[in-house]
């Protein structure tokens, strides 16, 4: 007995203590718990940071049910909540995409697709809001064009307005000046029918 605690020692004094921790060790498992367990502390105590890289570690390495599917989703979580990283939100699914995938029957597979579902309705209803700011863009722009137009059609019937306000004038004028005309023409039909009358007397009076 004495033997085989001595070689064990042995073995954890020459660096056999990474092995046993390390994927397909015999501590490998109650290893990450222990980094799980610690990064969830750490979450508690607001050290987001700390916490992430430590779940991204368990991610890393050979899976273990119970222990990386749980990583995944609280590291899906703190990339939800990191608005400053980049692809954090792409990233996330993914890491909840992979709890469905890999492990259906843990406890955290129901929370990880109710999460996914309310990740791709969130998707859906920026993917419209960005058409309708765009649809709506495009309506104003539309509606300057007509307001445009809309001027452009004013100062026309502004312009025709005038047009024919100056033209009934003319017509005015006119029907003014062919009046005057005809009236001269009567007085000058007049005038010619007097002159006859007055040469038929001159010829017909005997003194002349």
């Amino acid at each position: 007995m004495k033997k085989y605690i001595l070689i064990i020692l042995l073995a954890l004094a020459t660096g056999g203590c990474a092995t046993l921790t390390e994927p397909g060790g015999v501590f490998h498992q109650s290893a990450l718990e222990l980094k799980l367990s610690r990064a969830v502390t750490l979450l508690e105590q607001g050290k987001t940071s700390a916490a992430a890289e430590l779940l991204t570690d368990i991610c890393a390495t050979s899976a273990v049910p119970g222990v990386t599917d749980e990583a995944l989703f609280r590291l899906s979580l703190i990339r939800l909540g990191s608005v400053r990283e980049m692809g954090g939100e792409e990233q996330a699914q993914n890491d909840l995409k992979l709890i469905t995938k890999y492990y259906p029957s843990s406890a955290w597979a129901p929370l990880a697709s109710g999460l996914t579902e309310f990740l791709a309705s969130m998707e859906e209803t920026r993917r419209q809001e960005r058409n309708m700011k765009e649809l709506n863009s495009s309506l104003s722009l539309e509606n300057r064009d007509l307001k445009g137009i809309n001027l452009s059609f004013m100062k026309e019937q502004k312009t025709l307005k005038e047009a024919n306000l100056f033209l009934t004038k003319e017509q005015k004028t006119l029907k003014e000046l062919n009046l005057s005309l005809m009236q001269e023409n009567r007085e000058l039909r007049q005038s010619i029918e007097k002159l006859k009358n007055l040469e038929m007397e001159l010829r017909s009076d005997p003194k002349h």
